[in-house]
């Protein structure tokens, strides 16, 4: 008499998220750079806030800053510290920085805007930072300046709307079997890239942090 065969539950699959995210633990020490892009709402965030979590438990000599954000407590209470000005860079070394949606600081087509990314991606490697940034915009990271960014994580987002040859657009193609122009993924996935660590490249799966609620998702919307 057959068995039926057991669906794997919400528990087990959790435990083999988290077993998944540990190549963070690898691939944190190694970089620089981090971009994330997706849309809103794609679980870029509840990414980044994990791979915070994650770098302040195996960098712990690390300090972790989080540039501008609007809810302060938050940052506080993750162990985290607030950095009130792109300038402190200039006096920072061996941290980790996270920068939220930077086109709310600096207008995408400011001709300064990609002059001011390609420093801190400079100061970041000079002074052994750990450089986290997501936004919305595939368009904020120039061309001439995807070359310096050493991991990429694609969340979802319109393959339509990604820059023509862009390293965006071109890791969506690699990880589409069929028309990229349907690529679709959820909240809890993600596509991983980045050349020093090629072995783990391609669509992988995270539990967002169990405290992460709205006023971390859109902090800007829970201001009073």
């Amino acid at each position: 008499m057959k068995t039926a065969t057991k669906t794997p539950n919400e528990s087990e699959n959790k435990t083999a998220n988290e077993k998944e995210w540990d190549l963070w633990n690898r691939v944190l020490p190694e970089i620089k750079s981090i971009i994330v892009v997706g849309t809103t709402g794609s679980g870029k965030t509840a990414l980044c806030w994990k791979v915070l979590d994650t770098a302040k438990s195996i960098l712990r000599d690390r300090e972790i800053y989080v540039l501008k954000h609007p809810n302060q407590t938050i940052v506080e209470k993750r162990g985290f510290k607030n950095m009130y000005s792109i300038e402190q860079i200039d006096s920072i070394n061996h941290a980790v920085i996270y920068i939220d949606e930077p086109q709310t600081l600096w207008k995408l087509y400011d001709h300064k805007a990609n002059t001011i990314l390609g420093t801190i991606l400079t100061l970041a490697r000079q002074r052994d930072i750990l450089l986290i940034i997501s936004t919305a915009m595939t368009q904020w990271v120039s061309r001439v300046l995807e070359g310096q960014v050493d991991c990429w994580i694609i969340k979802d987002l319109d393959f339509d709307g990604a820059k023509q040859g862009s390293r965006v657009r071109n890791i969506i193609q690699q990880n589409s079997l069929i028309d990229p122009a349907f690529f679709r993924l959820n909240p809890d996935q993600y596509l991983f890239y980045c050349r020093k660590f090629m072995e783990y490249s391609g669509k992988h799966k995270f539990n967002k942090p169990e405290y992460f609620t709205d006023e971390y998702s859109k902090p800007y919307g829970n201001q009073k």
